[in-house]
């Protein structure tokens, strides 16, 4: 069996991935995808982890697990979501950098399942924008709360991915950039699936009408409708138009304002990230799924 775990990260798509393919559940059921509730396994998964501490579980926990969560015959690919499942995210950002402790609880993931295939997709997120985010959903009054002393112009995805690559060889990394996700929604979707383009899903739309106002929503729809599902290129501009025109505000806008963050820091947070995503994607072990 192909066991995939979603690993968020923290604020990105905000459990829409899981959502739009259970909208789907009955055309991935035939095709032996299973995509079982979040409620069902999070405290089972994160209860799991602890108790095993990075030890192989064994044949009969293993079997346990895979009862607990599958309830159905014929499952092939197994999809998972839980973004607590590296980090809380109070500890994402430390002196020992981004999601520090992603190279050994990657390891401990796959051990869940040792007989099995595993297959792990994460969001990158700008730091600039997933610090400030993080913040105001805990309480925290100030990047310092969450960054722990950890200097923000500092912090590097391309650290925390090659010491994942490093710490768990042959392991691939499906990983984006979270801006990008409603430009490339409906192959994050395929991807976690491992379905086609041309397999028609229900929620191809949720992430970039998220976004608009109900008019843009309607316009949007009539632009694609005679535009081919292989199409991407066109899917892309129009998605790109119709949240130029027709975008929410409040849903796209990022408040980066935290006390003691300059206009300077926040440019050079962000060059540094796009910089990391330009070396990330050449990465051997990555799949990089961009516009």
């Amino acid at each position: 069996m192909q066991i995939v775990f979603q690993l968020g990260v923290h604020c990105t798509d905000d459990g829409r991935l899981v959502r739009s393919l259970l909208r789907s559940r009955a055309a991935l059921d035939d095709k032996g995808i299973y995509v079982p509730g979040p409620r069902r396994y999070r405290s089972l998964l994160r209860e799991t982890l602890t108790i095993l501490g990075g030890t192989p579980a064994s044949d009969d926990v293993e079997q346990l697990l895979l009862d607990s969560l599958i309830d159905t015959d014929g499952v092939q690919r197994m999809l998972l979501f839980h973004e607590n499942l590296i980090t809380l995210p109070q500890r994402a950002i430390s002196e020992e950098g981004l999601y520090a402790a992603l190279p050994t609880r990657l390891g401990w993931l796959r051990d869940l399942f040792p007989s099995h295939s595993v297959e792990f997709h994460l969001a990158l997120c700008n730091p600039a924008t997933l610090i400030p985010t993080i913040a105001l959903r805990h309480g925290a009054q100030d990047y310092e709360t969450i960054t722990a002393g950890a200097d923000p112009a500092s912090l590097s995805w391309l650290s925390t991915i090659r010491k994942t690559l490093q710490a768990n060889p042959g392991t691939t990394l499906t990983l984006w950039c979270n801006e990008d996700t409603p430009l490339i929604w409906p192959e994050l979707l395929r991807s976690l699936a491992a379905l086609p383009p041309k397999v028609a899903l229900e929620g191809d739309l949720d992430m970039v009408e998220a976004l608009l106002s109900e008019e843009g929503s309607v316009v949007l729809r009539d632009s694609l409708r005679d535009v081919p599902s292989l199409d991407v290129t066109t899917r892309r501009d129009k998605i790109s138009a119709a949240l130029e025109s027709y975008g929410k505000p409040e849903e796209m806008a990022v408040d980066v304002s935290l006390p003691g963050w300059s206009g300077e820091l926040i440019s050079r947070m962000t060059a540094r990230y796009i910089a990391d995503c330009a070396e990330i994607a050449k990465l051997p072990g990555v799949k990089f799924i961009a516009p």
